[in-house]
């Protein structure tokens, strides 16, 4: 880090040092020959006809097709442009780069009005702004590291000690903002009886004598302490000799060692409390450490054990099949086994002992030790009574749950056990109930599932079928989710099936499949709104907005050049803008209008058949009669949307020269009826993908209301919905209120 803060304090220097070509004197109008002929640079003089007049070594030597090319030449065309555009019959001096064949040149452009002459004086800056963007870079990716860095940084002054820059991380370490940080001192971040070790250890630091000091107490702002490691580098910095510290938080480090130590030492507790026998060996197999359980339990004291091998205590019989597993650990196949063997005792009993062995490694992989727990199996008696138990509890929930359970057997895939509860699933006695087969309680075209079942099954795995179809006794249908796994039955392969009943949530699934493709009919029906909106927003209010921003960039660009020009194009922006205005209001109004929020339904739906009218389409009548002031926001804005959309497909669709709407409260229901006396069609053959009348019918069903369309070739249409009304909270019916 420190290396390449001094990189980026060179290439500052190398940037600053940079001296540009200077303008031309003033009042200069002779151009010294022998200057001119020696410069390396291009310098090009441009008479009033736009001929050149005199182009210097250098600019031949770079431009060899300059004088041919002429204005046309790319290192003349920008500044010859540039001149006219800012002289205005004015002797002036301006500058400009140009980039040619990965060059760029920066031109000092002289014109002198009274003679009509361009001069031309060139540049190349390639290599300066190679440098500047490398430093930019440099810059970047210093401050990239510099604020990105988990360990906290300081820098402070070596003779005043106070801190003149800081990173995040060392902000979030104290509990200081970067502001308070640089009005602090080294003094000010140490607890105080702990000040004359640091300042000897920064003295130290400064001197070069120390580069790391370990441990350190750091003081946060709410007065608390913790240690830190601080790493130290001398650097230059802003002219001062100075000291850069990075901090490294070592609180979780010492609590990982406190807790590391509180493991071996609850190990330790554990190996000596002896409630298993537990003992270390090497790869010798010998014994290297045993507690007073495993002492116990084989009958030899500690020094006699420490003195074997496990081999020799094992029983004849088992030392075989141990080696084969102890070989495995070793060769890493495997890093721990569990084994059930014999010991023998001292005294010469036999000890039937659960066996659990893992293998520990170094960090280069090669084995460090292994560790043995030994569990004394005289309690496999009660552990067999134990399982008597089990069995008779099992047997109980075989024939009690309220699943089917069948046990089949793999070879002739026939039932060698069933349960009650398959029987009242699919009605059949428990004798007919062993005569089944898969044909017969499954519908033909679900057989090849049930086959692929049975293949899993006899790869050994476990198998699921879910909403699996079942063909009762009585020939009806239900449903059952179905988990199977291999098992040994009697001595033979068999499978155990167990059948959960779902034809209950079979049906609600189907009920909330409906619902989620009502629902989306609604979605695709709100899409297709949106980018109806899209289309308008792009083809309307978007290009609006973008004629009247190249309008005011006209305006600003020509403002000082030709003010008329900026005028005309100022006022063309502000018409822009106010028609952008007016069409926003509209896609606003076309969406939600705010009469809906501000005045209610009947105002919001006298507003949108005012609005069609005036589009000049068929003649609207509204009828309204209501006792309500107001709804639930819910429920006025699904019938101003069934409105809308019953209203546009009458006027844009029926060709009818009257559309009649009505608003008609009826107890304590709503009536929306639109009509027409236009074309009609055929209700039925409108299909899902027709969104308006899809909507209409799924935001009166959702609302609790029902939706007709009753109409006919030749014979126009009626579309009637009728919704429960939803007033908003505490709020009754107000008084009558009709509008037509």
């Amino acid at each position: 880090m420190i290396q390449q803060a001094q990189t980026l304090k060179a290439s500052e220097a190398e940037a600053e040092n940079r001296v540009a070509i200077p303008a031309e004197p003033e009042g200069s109008r002779v151009l010294c020959p022998s200057i001119l002929e020696q410069n390396p640079n291009p310098i090009v003089e441009i008479g009033p006809a736009g001929d050149i007049r005199y182009m210097n070594p250098a600019a031949s030597r770079l431009f060899p097709d300059l004088r041919q090319r002429g204005l046309a030449h790319p290192w003349l065309a920008s500044s010859a442009a540039a001149a006219r555009q800012n002289a205005e019959g004015e002797s002036r001096t301006a500058t400009l780069e140009v980039e040619i064949e990965g060059r760029v040149y920066q031109q000092t452009l002289c014109y002198a009005a009274e003679e009509g002459v361009l001069r031309i004086f060139g540049l190349d800056v390639t290599e300066r702004q190679r440098a500047e963007d490398a430093l930019r870079q440099t810059r970047d990716e210093l401050q990239a590291i510099y604020d990105a860095m988990v360990d906290g940084l300081l820098i402070a002054d070596a003779e005043t000690k106070r801190f003149v820059r800081a990173n995040p991380a060392i902000g979030a370490m104290l509990g200081y903002s970067e502001e308070q940080i640089l009005s602090l001192s080294v003094m000010d971040i140490h607890p105080r009886e702990k000040l004359p070790e640091v300042l000897l250890a920064f003295e130290n630091q400064v001197l070069a004598r120390a580069r790391m000091a370990e441990a350190v107490p750091v003081l946060r702002s709410d007065g608390t302490v913790f240690d830190a490691d601080i790493s130290t580098s001398l650097l230059t910095y802003r002219g001062r000799l100075a000291v850069l510290g990075i901090f490294r938080d070592i609180t979780e480090r010492r609590r990982a060692e406190a807790a590391l130590r509180a493991s071996e030492e609850r190990f330790r507790g554990y190996f000596a409390q002896g409630l298993l026998g537990m003992a270390v060996t090497g790869m010798d197999k010998q014994w290297r450490e045993v507690n007073d359980r495993l002492c116990e339990i084989l009958g030899y004291s500690r020094e006699e054990l420490l003195s074997m091998k496990w081999t020799e205590a094992t029983h004849p019989d088992d030392v075989a099949a141990g080696v084969r597993q102890f070989d495995r650990l070793v060769a890493g196949e495997i890093d721990h086994f569990t084994q059930d063997k014999r010991f023998v005792r001292k005294d010469g009993g036999i000890v039937h002992a659960t066996v659990f062995i893992r293998c520990f490694r170094r960090p280069d992989g090669a084995v460090d030790h292994f560790l043995a727990l030994i569990e004394d199996a005289t309690e496999r008696k009660r552990v067999e009574a134990a399982l008597r138990q089990s069995r008779d509890e099992l047997q109980a929930i075989y024939d009690h749950i309220v699943d089917g359970i069948l046990v089949v057997d793999r070879q002739k895939v026939q039932p060698v056990r069933v349960n009650s509860a398959y029987c009242r699933m699919l009605g059949y006695s428990l004798e007919e109930a062993y005569a089944l087969t898969p044909q017969r309680v499954h519908p033909p075209d679900v057989l090849p599932q049930v086959w692929e079942h049975f293949e899993t099954l006899n790869a050994g795995q476990v198998a699921r079928l879910v909403d699996l179809p079942f063909i009762r006794k009585d020939g009806t249908i239900i449903f059952a989710d179905v988990v199977s796994r291999p098992i040994w039955y009697n001595d033979r392969p068999c499978w155990i099936c167990i059948f959960h009943d779902v034809t209950e949530r079979k049906r609600a699934q189907e009920a909330l499949a409906r619902e989620h493709r009502a629902l989306k009919r609604l979605l695709q029906s709100s899409d297709h709104e949106r980018q109806l909106i899209a289309y308008e927003i792009h083809d309307g209010l978007a290009q609006q907005l973008a004629g009247a921003l190249m309008q005011f960039e006209t305006y600003a660009y020509q403002k000082d050049r030709l003010p008329r020009l900026a005028a005309d194009a100022f006022d063309a922006g502000m018409t822009m803008l106010r028609q952008a205005h007016f069409e926003a209001r509209r896609l606003i109004s076309g969406v939600r209008p705010p009469i809906l929020d501000e005045a209610g339904i009947v105002a919001a739906v006298a507003h949108l058949v005012n609005e069609e009218r005036r589009k000049g389409g068929p003649t609207i009548e509204l009828h309204g009669r209501v006792e309500f002031e107001r709804l639930s926001p819910i429920l006025e804005n699904a019938i101003y949307r069934i409105v809308q959309e019953a209203l546009n497909n009458a006027c844009q669709h029926s060709k009818s020269d009257r559309v009649t709407v009505e608003l008609v409260q009826e107890g304590e229901t709503i009536r929306i009826e639109v009509r027409d006396q236009g074309i009609g069609f055929e209700p039925d053959a409108i299909g899902e993908s027709h969104f308006g009348l899809a909507g209409i019918r799924e935001r009166a069903r959702l609302l609790g209301g029902t939706a007709t369309v009753d109409s006919s070739p030749g014979q126009g249409t009626r579309v009637r919905i009728m919704l429960p009304l939803l007033f908003p909270a505490k709020e009754a019916p107000q008084t009558p209120h009709e509008e037509a």
